[in-house]
């Protein structure tokens, strides 16, 4: 089973299918850095199961982006970065520099296309 599908399932309870690699994300604060391997599924099975550690329900990108409290990788989800992210043809890299505040200092976003 691929990390990213066992990943997935261990934090919703959901098991994806083919998930489509899409590219990375790396969000540096000024104390921690995180990586994000961002991917695209399609398909999925199961159902969304509660854990101690975490809250696990469906929203839609509309409400999520209007939610006055985001984390930084919801950044994907803008239009322009969205666009790029459902372009199966391309690949990305985003560096984005934040305060602890999650306020972006910096951004850099490279589009390339997917290699064969």
């Amino acid at each position: 089973m691929k990390p990213v599908i066992r990943e997935f399932e261990e934090e919703s309870g959901l098991i994806i299918e083919n998930p489509i690699s899409r590219g990375t994300m790396y969000v540096n604060y000024p104390t921690r850095s995180f990586i994000f391997h961002t991917y695209i599924a399609h398909n999925y099975r199961g159902e969304i199961k509660q854990f101690e550690e975490n809250n696990t329900y469906w929203m839609s990108i509309q409400d999520l982006i209007r939610k006055p409290k985001r984390f930084i990788n919801t950044i994907m989800l803008e239009p322009s970065f969205l666009r790029v992210l459902l372009d199966e043809a391309k690949t990305f890299v985003l560096h984005v520099d934040v305060d602890d505040d999650d306020n972006i200092l910096n951004l850099d976003f490279k589009v390339q296309r997917k290699e064969d």
